[in-house]
């Protein structure tokens, strides 16, 4: 399938002066998102070139931005900043760009890498490629990355904004030189409706039951929670694997992820809603207090470590 812009067999782009475009990060359904170089900043960055050029693609794109702005207020490290909006012509037509923040994951030999959650989950019974350092792969370290998940849907919610197109594809590995371990980055806010809205936009396996069915359409809190739950399902459990029936972690996991997390984990994940947890603060609760009881079993995470993530 044609790209929106040619960049095969090491072809460089110039998009909107100044954004040398190399490589196409990923595909989604309104926009195709590429790693440029900005001859401006002389900083790598995202760029996030729209597939459609009409008056509805120009106001999605607006309202992309308008949300990362508001989110941009919290100065949250989860969510990445616009650094400008701008247009580029193809075939005569005037797409919008958004010009993002580029997270990268810095290895423990230097290296920058670009890295999505979907990149490192395995599939069921299969070894991730490419990983990142062994350490994500920690029990300790997982717990804390599925607080870090719970705590930037809080965030959002808090400001009425729910992202309803979580998934592993629109999550980055970020890490800087010199830190010790990674943090997520939320991507693609395409998506993303305010409470009082209507949208059944989304990915189905990322989506509550009820909404695939349509027996919901509009936007809710639980939308984000189940995404976020099936998440950290998969970080545990493997690419595509179910809540339902016994399920065991994957290897590349060293330790034991406590039995109250994967209790907490298949509570969010039920049929009925009205069973679920619903809010990020109730499962961010189960979790800690999962955890809690370990540790006074002497094993896991310390509570100070919890509250330091």
């Amino acid at each position: 399938m044609a790209r929106l812009l040619d960049i095969a067999a090491g072809r460089v782009v110039t998009v909107a002066t100044f954004y040398q475009v190399s490589e196409l990060l990923g595909v989604g359904r309104y926009s195709e998102v590429y790693k440029a170089f900005d001859s401006n900043s002389h900083t790598d960055v995202a760029l996030k070139l729209y597939s459609g050029f009409d008056p509805a693609a120009h106001e999605m794109a607006k309202a992309e931005e308008a949300t990362l702005a508001r989110i941009a207020k919290l100065n949250s490290e989860y969510f990445p900043r616009v650094r400008r909006s701008a247009r580029h012509r193809i075939h005569n037509n005037n797409h919008p760009v958004l010009v993002l923040e580029l997270a990268s994951y810095v290895d423990t030999s230097g290296q920058k890498r670009l890295i999505s959650l979907k990149d490192v989950l395995p599939e069921p019974d299969e070894a991730a490629s490419p990983k990142p350092d062994s350490e994500f792969w920690n029990s300790d370290a997982l717990l804390r990355w599925i607080v870090h998940l719970l705590q930037a849907v809080k965030q959002i919610h808090d400001l009425g904004i729910i992202h309803r197109d979580i998934k592993p594809a629109n999550i980055m590995l970020k890490r800087g030189a010199g830190q010790s371990a990674s943090l997520p980055l939320f991507l693609d806010f395409n998506c993303a409706s305010t409470i009082d809205s209507q949208s059944s936009r989304g990915t189905p396996r990322y989506l509550p039951p009820e909404v695939v069915a349509g027996k919901r359409t509009a936007p809710s809190a639980n939308d984000d929670l189940w995404a976020v739950a099936m998440i950290a399902w998969e970080m545990v459990h493997g690419q595509g694997s179910s809540p339902e029936g016994v399920s065991v972690a994957h290897d590349n996991i060293v330790g034991a992820i406590p039995e109250g997390v994967i209790d907490a984990l298949r509570k969010a994940l039920l049929v009925s809603p009205d069973s679920r947890y619903q809010n990020a603060s109730g499962l961010l609760a189960a979790i800690e207090s999962a955890v809690r009881n370990v540790t006074a079993a002497g094993d896991g995470l310390t509570t100070d470590e919890m509250a330091q993530a």
